[in-house]
């Protein structure tokens, strides 16, 4: 299964003191883009990043909840926990943190080019952008929102998931993290593409394979290249356990350390004959 990097992890953990701008907490950040540099680069602690969703089956879920208010106002804003030094999943969860890290490089670009948008949407999936947050906007309730106020509330990060046509105009398809209640009821929006100074980041992000397999909903770890019933030889075919290496290349072309690929719907693929090892591709027959 693929791999959730935990987003609590990023807001605990990557805390900087700017020389303009102070001490920075992860929850001050609304800039997905600085995010992802500093998993590129190893920037938290001891480097590497575990896994986390909105599940509690994961190292180190998400803790936020609430509403915009609780986002942007100071008097009720919710504050980063520290920076975990265990996993902090309220189920038992099967390894320890230090195991369970991911250590990602790459590259990360911004644009602001809506066609970009669309591509890298297509061919890889969501994506995270940056936005300014308008009095409007806290209070939206569904359709597709225009900005009307001139009232500016601070920088805002969401997760691009589609786009759309509209009376004429383009507008993205959005996910929010103001709880299933907020926007249209489950906390999704449509923003016009012109309202609110959107920037799209666009990351071509390798990780090292070193914390596969993910463990299983019952703490039973699968083998890395396990077979199918009735294995490899004359009783059945031998197969890949993976055949992705790890990367995309919906902007960048994949990179040439991890062995033959091929790029498929922005994702390194191995080349026919050739399984993923260690985070690159390697004859089948080397694969076991």
């Amino acid at each position: 299964p693929r791999a959730w990097i935990s987003a609590a992890y990023f807001t605990s953990c990557y805390n900087i003191n700017s020389p303009t701008m102070g001490y920075i907490n992860g929850c001050d950040g609304g800039n997905p883009g600085v995010a992802l540099q500093a998993a590129s680069r190893n920037l938290f602690n001891k480097g590497g990043v575990p896994t986390g969703s909105g599940r509690q089956n994961t190292c180190v879920p998400w803790f936020g909840h609430g509403n915009a208010l609780t986002h942007f106002f100071a008097e009720k804003r919710m504050k980063a926990p520290a920076c975990p030094a265990e996993c902090t999943s309220k189920e038992p969860y099967p390894r320890s943190l230090e195991s369970d890290k991911f250590f990602p490089s790459g590259k990360v670009q911004m644009t602001e080019s809506f066609m970009d948008l669309k591509r890298a949407v297509v061919q890889g999936g969501s994506l995270p952008f940056a936005l300014t947050v308008y009095k409007d906007f806290l209070v939206y309730m569904g359709g597709h929102y225009q900005r009307r106020s001139s009232q500016r509330v601070g920088d805002h990060a969401a997760v691009a998931l589609g786009y759309e046509k509209f009376g004429g105009r383009d507008y993205i398809l959005g996910m929010n993290s103001w709880g299933h209640m907020w926007g249209d009821g489950s906390g999704t929006f449509k923003m016009d593409i012109d309202c609110c100074g959107l920037s799209y980041y666009l990351s071509q992000i390798n990780g090292d394979q070193s914390a596969l397999p993910l463990p299983t909903p019952d703490g039973q770890v699968i083998p890395p290249h396990a077979e199918p019933e009735g294995g490899g030889g004359p009783s059945g075919p031998s197969v890949c356990a993976k055949d992705a290496p790890g990367g995309t290349c919906f902007f960048f072309k994949c990179s040439e350390s991890r062995g033959p690929t091929s790029c498929k719907l922005g994702r390194c693929r191995c080349q026919i004959g050739h399984c993923a090892v260690g985070g690159a591709c390697v004859p089948a027959g080397r694969a076991r």
